[in-house]
């Protein structure tokens, strides 16, 4: 969590330049004797701070239950009486900020006569007044930065920025293939998924019907494609708050028949004139064999392959055909 303050003072007093000499953050002790978050046991090596000239912001890793408290600046100039802490404090919530659930944020001053509440996110006011700020239900949508106002007739003080980050599980996922063309085989192809998580989720790719992941990362990319990558993939995406998978179809065009093919006559295909061989698939081209030839397949087709192979345009592919007769 981060709480930031900003924080003003005067340039000059009684003609001596004044200089900040010290600043740090605390939440025990009273003010006149704070305890330096930086010195306390409990927060050993979960406290940094990142000041600059006007301001100061605290940050806290690894929360715990017992982070819960008002948490104060001090800072200390070189003019006499010159220590000055931020009133009201920053009360840090307990609860987990997570999508659904509630969290109640608490500003606390001391002023005579009593001061009013104001309280705003992003700098935009809230209709919401009082001590106590209730977010019900939380969404991703009430992540920000909170802060409050304490004003009576005497004067006016802001505290520190609070930062809320609501976390959920994956949502809106969704999966694309490029290029979005058909895939051709011995082309290659990028599997793409997207998400909305926070935190940030890890992506994994699965095959159907495989048990081992076949890639990780947010694109899976796969060269020269061949029918065995045909088939449903997936993509699952994992942070602490859940995970979800989308799955999409990949579909690959086998490779092609050939691309230059001559006329041949009827003796190819028996009970037509002639026929021009085109660019296809060979699925295709098997049933269109399947369904011209009129008599019993089998003597059939072995006559239909063994004249083609005399055929040079079409031997470099059709020699390796399982279908030819050797």
């Amino acid at each position: 969590v981060e709480i930031n303050c900003n924080y003003r003072y005067p340039s000059r007093i009684n003609g001596q330049q004044t200089k900040v000499e010290e600043t740090f953050w605390f939440a025990k002790g009273k003010i006149k004797d704070p305890v330096d978050l930086k010195t306390d046991s409990e927060y050993s090596g979960r406290v940094q701070y990142d000041c600059g000239q006007n301001d100061c912001t605290l940050r806290i890793t690894d929360l715990r239950e017992s982070d819960s408290a008002e948490y104060k600046f001090r800072f200390t100039t070189n003019q006499p009486g010159g220590k000055y802490t931020g009133s009201p404090g920053v009360t840090f919530p307990p609860a987990e900020t997570v999508e659904g659930r509630s969290i109640t944020l608490t500003c606390s001053s001391d002023a005579n006569p009593a001061a009013n509440i104001t309280w705003y996110k992003e700098d935009q006011i809230l209709v919401l007044k009082g001590p106590h700020l209730v977010l019900n239900n939380l969404r991703s949508s009430d992540s920000g930065q909170y802060h409050c106002t304490a004003e009576n007739e005497l004067g006016r003080r802001t505290s520190g920025n609070i930062s809320i980050h609501v976390e959920y599980p994956p949502k809106n996922i969704s999966v694309s293939v490029s290029p979005s063309a058909e895939m051709v085989e011995g082309s290659s192809v990028n599997l793409t998924c997207s998400s909305d998580a926070n935190p940030a989720a890890n992506i994994t790719w699965y095959k159907e019907g495989e048990d081992s992941p076949k890639a990780s990362g947010q694109i899976f990319t796969i060269t020269d494609l061949r029918p065995e990558h045909i088939g449903n993939y997936s993509c699952e995406v994992q942070n602490t708050r859940g995970r979800r998978r989308s799955t999409l179809n990949l579909t690959v065009r086998t490779g092609e028949l050939h691309t230059n093919c001559q006329t041949f006559g009827h003796t190819a295909f028996v009970g037509f004139e002639s026929f021009v061989c085109i660019t296809q698939t060979w699925s295709d081209f098997m049933l269109f064999i399947m369904s011209a030839l009129e008599s019993p397949l089998p003597r059939r087709l072995a006559t239909f392959f063994t004249n083609i192979h005399q055929h040079s345009c079409l031997i470099p592919l059709l020699s390796s055909s399982p279908f030819l007769p050797h």
